[in-house]
């Protein structure tokens, strides 16, 4: 049978290896977090003239095709 102590000493290193994991998880989302882009990525200058040429550079969808 474990007396007190060992008891104890057993419950503090999984307590200390559970805040380790937490901690670890913590770390990785904020640096997920930190290193995603800031702006969404540009479209390119061949879209851009095709837009201009649809008429459609307010949107922020795929160009609609217009009726002839």
């Amino acid at each position: 049978m474990k007396t007190f102590q060992e008891f104890n000493e057993q419950s503090k290193k999984y307590y200390d290896e559970g805040v380790k994991d937490t901690l670890s998880n913590i770390g990785q989302g904020i640096k997920k977090w930190w290193n995603k882009p800031i702006m969404a990525p540009t479209i390119t200058k061949k879209e851009y003239e095709k837009r201009v040429k649809d008429g459609t550079t307010h949107e922020l969808i795929e160009p609609k095709k217009k009726k002839k």
